[in-house]
C-alpha cells in the first residue's frame, strides 16, 4: 500500500459522510450494499492529479462512498474514477470550444451528462458547476461537497414521495374506472 498522500478528513466530515450513509439506507433510497468506498490508494490517486489540496469533506465522501452510493447523485459522473478523467477532459473542451475559463487552481472532480462540470476551487470547500459554453456563468452549487450530497439526498426523497402521490392518483382513477389497483414498484 502507498503512503496516503492526502490529509485525512476531519472526525466532523467524516461524520456527516456515515450520516448520509445511513440515512440513505434508512429512508430506502439505498441499500446496505449499494455502497462502495475509496481504498486509501484511489483516493491517492485523486489527490495526485488534482491540483489544489482536497477538502476534507469530499476524502470523506470518497472513503465512504466514493466508488458506488446506489441511487445518489443518479446522472452525475461524481464517482471513482470519473475524478481521474474529468480534469482533463474539461482542459481538452475548453481548448476545442475556445472558452476563456481558467484551469488555474481548480479540479474538476465530476459531471452530469458530459455538459456540466463540477470542481473546487483551491482555498474553499465549495461545490461550483460549469455549463459547457457558458463559460461567463459559473455557479456555486454549495458549501460544500457534502452539503450537495445532503441536497441530492432531499431532492430525491421529495421525488419519491412526489411520485407515490402521482402514483395514488392514478390508483385512484383506475379504481373510479373499475380497474384493480397496481402495487407500487418500490425500487
Amino acid at each position: 500500500m502507498s503512503p496516503t498522500r492526502y490529509p485525512a478528513p476531519d472526525p466532523a466530515s467524516s461524520e456527516s459522510a456515515q450520516r448520509l450513509r445511513n440515512a440513505l439506507i434508512t429512508s430506502g433510497l439505498a441499500s446496505e450494499s449499494g455502497f462502495i468506498g475509496c481504498t486509501d490508494d484511489e483516493v491517492s490517486s485523486v489527490q495526485a492529479v488534482s491540483p489544489i489540496p482536497l477538502p476534507s469533506d469530499y476524502v470523506a465522501f470518497l472513503q465512504v462512498m466514493g466508488r458506488r452510493a446506489d441511487r445518489l447523485f443518479q446522472g452525475r459522473g461524481v464517482f471513482f474514477p470519473e475524478p481521474l478523467d474529468t480534469f482533463v477532459d474539461v482542459r481538452a473542451l475548453i481548448e476545442e470550444d475556445g472558452e476563456a475559463i481558467s484551469m488555474d487552481n481548480r479540479f474538476f472532480f465530476g459531471h452530469h451528462q458530459g455538459y456540466k462540470f463540477f470542481f473546487f476551487e483551491k482555498g474553499t470547500p465549495a461545490v461550483y458547476c460549469y455549463t459547457e459554453h457558458h463559460a461567463d456563468d459559473i455557479q456555486k452549487l454549495n458549501d460544500s461537497f457534502l452539503g450537495w450530497a445532503w441536497a441530492h439526498y432531499e431532492q430525491a426523497l421529495a421525488s419519491r414521495t412526489e411520485g407515490r402521490r402521482l402514483f395514488e392518483l392514478r390508483q385512484q382513477k383506475r379504481e373510479a374506472m373499475g380497474l384493480p389497483r397496481e402495487e407500487y414498484p418500490e425500487r
